[in-house]
Formats: C-alpha cells, sequence, structure tokens
C-alpha cells in the first residue's frame, strides 16, 4: 500500500511540474483568460524561451552573461522579472545598461511579482499592489507592449485572473 501512495505522490507531482499535452489542452479549456501555449504554423519551427526571477539579485553580471549567449544564437526571450530584485540595484547604473540590452536584444519583459514568493497565497490587495509596483520599477528602465503576468510558483487561482484582466495583465 504505501508503494502505491508514493507512485501516486509522484505521479502528481510530475503532471504539475511537467504536464502532458493533454492535460494543457484541457487546462486552456478550463481557463481561456490564461495562456499556455499559442499554436503556430506548423511550418514554423519556434520555442517560447522565459526566464522567471530576472535579474540575479546576487551578481548582476549573471544577467549579462545570459543576455550574451542569448545574443549570440540570435534567440529572443521574455524575462519575468521580480521588483525587488530590480530594486536591489536601483542605483546601479548598469540595471539601466541592463535594460537598454534587453530592449536594444528584441527581448520582452514580463512581471513576476514584487518578491519571490508564492503569489497564489497572497490577498487581493497584496497581489495587485505586487502587480502594480513591480510595473512601475520596470517602466522607469523599459516600456512593455505585452503586460505578461507569472505568478510565483506557477499556481494560480479564479481571482488572480480576474485581478490581471483588471489590471490589463495576461496571466502565463
Amino acid at each position: 500500500m504505501p508503494i502505491i501512495l508514493i507512485c501516486l505522490i509522484l505521479i502528481i507531482i510530475f503532471m504539475i511540474y511537467a504536464p502532458p499535452r493533454p492535460l494543457i489542452v484541457i487546462m486552456s479549456k478550463c481557463y481561456p483568460d490564461v495562456l499556455f501555449y499559442m499554436r503556430l504554423p506548423s511550418n514554423l519551427k519556434s520555442i517560447a524561451l522565459t526566464i522567471d526571477d530576472f535579474p540575479n539579485v546576487n551578481d548582476l553580471s549573471i544577467s549579462f552573461r545570459l543576455l550574451d549567449i542569448l545574443r549570440l544564437y540570435n534567440a529572443r526571450c521574455t524575462f519575468f522579472t521580480i521588483g525587488s530584485h530590480i530594486g536591489h540595484y536601483e542605483d546601479s547604473p548598469e540595471i539601466q545598461r541592463l535594460f537598454e540590452c534587453l530592449k536594444a536584444d528584441g527581448h520582452e519583459v514580463g512581471n513576476h511579482g514584487w518578491r519571490d514568493e508564492k503569489a497564489v497565497c497572497l490577498s487581493e490587495d497584496e497581489f495587485q499592489g505586487q502587480i502594480k509596483n513591480t510595473q512601475k520599477i520596470i517602466n522607469t528602465y523599459v516600456s512593455c507592449v505585452n503586460k505578461w503576468f507569472r505568478p510565483g510558483s506557477g499556481f494560480f487561482n479564479r481571482r488572480m485572473i480576474r485581478n490581471c484582466i483588471d489590471l490589463d495583465y495576461r496571466l502565463v
């Protein structure tokens, strides 16, 4: 019996962190306001590359090295930024240079909240405040054409979807 329970737990964990395509299709039908995937023409071979928790809060040079690698392969990315990570470097000219490089290289910037935490656990006021404060600090460096929001830990609920829509964001 314990082996069956362990197997079930492992299956659930796998489906949460590496969901199979049929589950993604079902989820996108249940939550049409959340972007799970985007259909592209079959002849177009592409992937959506996203990076969370940007910029690196411990060493900004890591973020620059990452941009160098993407530039080497002519790759574009959506960087989901954490407001407090940007704020950590607020007085540094390097953060301005980082965002100038993002813009010059054609990357997108998304909102990942103010802190690296489970957004689903936040109150409605905290959730909205985090999105607004993060967007405010992003806007000091770059303007965003698309307003993407990725919740911390990836979990969301209907209240978060509604709040994102109210704030003109698309939850991804």
